[in-house]
Parts: structure tokens; sequence; C-alpha cells
């Protein structure tokens, strides 16, 4: 994984027709897309443990998102639409996909080709500079963690 470079997300296997992708934007709020087509990463955990790593490993949702980035950047280079959804229910993807026990899934790669016109970007709030995104050393005082 992360750590050793050795343990890729579990492989693609299915395909899904209209109506699987009808029932997965049901069971996925995050799903504003109407992909053609939708990649679900899947964490293998039995693949993980014959690594030597823990299930929960941070190592492995590492990999979830370098494979999402990846796919990404291989679906913009083809002038595809692509996008990630991590808000949906895993349990009811699991029903839907008739996933098998030892995989849990943990993002989708929405991909489709992108409209014509695009909606228009969300308004700035005010001027955004690398200044106004970084702090230097220490972080200003009076913050108060979690906030």
């Amino acid at each position: 994984g992360a750590q050793r470079g050795e343990s890729p997300p579990a492989p693609l296997r299915r395909r899904a027709g209209p109506l699987t992708l009808r029932v997965l934007r049901i069971v996925a709020p995050g799903m504003f897309q109407r992909p053609a087509a939708v990649v679900v990463i899947c964490i293998d955990q039995v693949r993980a443990v014959s690594f030597g790593m823990r299930p929960t490993a941070k190592g492995l949702y590492i990999d979830v998102g370098t494979a999402a980035q990846t796919m990404l950047l291989a679906a913009h280079s083809l002038g595809l639409g692509a996008g990630v959804v991590t808000s949906f229910s895993q349990a009811a993807v699991i029903r839907v996909l008739n996933i098998p026990g030892h995989l849990s899934p943990e993002m989708f790669v929405c991909l489709g080709y992108p409209a014509a016109v695009q909606p228009p970007g969300m308004p700035a709030r005010g001027r955004v500079t690398w200044q106004s995104l970084t702090d230097w050393e220490r972080f200003p005082t009076g913050e108060v963690a979690g906030s």
C-alpha cells in the first residue's frame, strides 16, 4: 500500500446496467451526477491481512485515494467527466452490488461525458491567495481545536 507499495485495492470485476446505476443514486445522496458508469473502489480486507496490515490501517485508505486520483487524471486525459462520491450507505451498496463480505466499498468514481454547458462555479467569498491559505510555523493564537 502507501507504506509498502504492494496492496492495491480490490480489482475491478463487475458491470452495472442503467437500473443498477439508478439504484446506486438512491443509496448515495452525494451522487449529484448522472454518470454513465461508476467505479466502486473497495478495500479487500483479506488481502490486507495477507500483506500483514490491519484491515483498518490508514495506508489502505491512502491507496483508495491514490486509485481514485489516478482514475480522475486518466478520465480527464481522455476527455471524460469524472467525480468522486463518498456519501453513500455502505450496507446498501454491498446489498445492491452483491459485494462479498471481505470487500468494503469506500469510494465511487463517477464517469461520463461532460455536458456542453456547465453550471456556474460557486462565487468566491473574497479573494483567495496562497497567503490566505497558509500559516507559517504556528497557527494564529485564539483558534480552538476542531473549530
